[in-house]
């Protein structure tokens, strides 16, 4: 689960990435004129802002998960040390073997 969750996480950031390069191509003219946007460069500077915000929200919802998940894997470990040095050798979550005389 958490190789998925880090290639989600991966793909997130690349869309980021791409919408981050076309919000600049819509600066870039008026950055170079020396100008406020017009009308239409202003809307579509919002709808890529806005779009941003929202992937934003994505990865911070897929960096979560996969902070609880290895949370998770790494209690796992502590416990899997803890039955082996205390000699219980059966794994998480398995019954324990009883032998009835």
């Amino acid at each position: 689960m958490l190789a998925f969750l880090r290639k989600q996480l991966q793909d997130l950031l690349e869309q980021r990435a791409a919408l981050k390069t076309e919000l600049d191509e819509v600066l870039k003219a008026p950055t170079a004129e020396k100008r406020n946007l017009t009308e239409a460069e202003d809307k579509t500077f919002a709808e890529k802002r806005d779009a941003i915000k929202a992937k934003d929200g994505e990865i911070d919802t897929i960096e979560a998960r996969i902070a609880e998940l290895e949370e998770v894997e790494e209690r796992g470990k502590k416990a899997a040390e803890l039955r082996a040095q205390y000699g219980q050798n059966q794994p998480e979550g398995g019954s324990p073997s009883v032998q009835v005389i």
